[in-house]
């Protein structure tokens, strides 16, 4: 089953015809019905809509594991929101997973002292050696294998004023994927957006393409400046791969 079929699902289960719910999501009927029909990729930008205005488990929405409506299987928690019981897990990246007095999962992650940049300075050699001072809270359903981080965004070059920009200040809660995953290939229709460490630079990227025979990846910005163009680089040249879980804050501006 493809998320296209989970999306109908989630329509039958909320009583509503596509038309209905795509008007409550706040996504165009005419693409919202090619996404159904599989004529189109589920954008990520949906997903995040789905997430905002319905109570499907994100887990369950991209993967069909666990519970359809278990909630977003991470959202950012205000400190006030719950109380921490218990820590019941420490990743080795110092990633803490903390029992709550709701019987659900905290998820405290620390910030990296590195920016993503859309700009060509050059950060990781020089602080990549730095203890993160800084961590954030995630609600989660549970305890998650992996190791996350948080990265600050700088630059403009993935901000194009839409819902799926990342504008300069925002947080963006990444997993690091380990090499061993980047073949056959990368989960790039599921998790487009990623921060890209290569040489000696630190990048939030879009990643628009993958070359198994050449072991290369094409990385986009979403800002239609002609300055910032793609490029192509060999996997050779990277060194650490994180994916984008979610961006915060999610501006009421840009929602549809």
């Amino acid at each position: 089953m493809e998320v296209n079929d989970r999306i109908k699902m989630l329509i039958e289960h909320e009583g509503m015809n596509v038309s209905s719910f795509a008007k409550k999501i706040g996504f165009n009927q005419s693409n919202f019905s090619k996404i159904l029909r599989g004529e189109r990729n589920v954008p990520a930008n949906l997903i995040e809509l789905l997430l905002d205005h319905t109570k499907v488990n994100r887990t369950w929405l991209l993967t069909g594991d666990g519970d359809m409506l278990n909630g977003s299987d991470v959202s950012l928690v205000e400190p006030t929101d719950v109380i921490i019981e218990e820590e019941v897990h420490v990743t080795p990246n110092g990633t803490r997973f903390l029992q709550t007095d709701r019987g659900n999962f905290l998820m405290e992650v620390p910030v990296v002292p590195i920016a993503a940049l859309g700009s060509p300075e050059d950060e990781w050699a020089e602080r990549q050696q730095q203890e993160p001072i800084e961590t954030l809270k995630f609600d989660v359903d549970g305890v998650h294998k992996g190791n996350y981080w948080v990265f600050k965004v700088e630059g403009h070059s993935m901000d194009n004023g839409t819902y799926d920009g990342f504008r300069q200040g925002d947080t963006v809660l990444v997993r690091e994927l380990p090499r061993d995953e980047w073949a056959p290939k990368l989960h790039i229709n599921t998790w487009p957006y990623w921060v890209v460490v290569f040489d000696n630079n630190v990048r939030l990227k879009q990643i628009i393409s993958q070359d198994t025979e050449a072991d290369t990846i094409t990385l986009h910005s979403l800002n239609p400046s002609p300055e910032y163009t793609d490029f192509t680089l060999p996997l050779s040249r990277i060194t650490h791969l994180f994916n984008v879980i979610r961006n915060d804050p999610r501006p009421n501006i840009y929602k549809k």
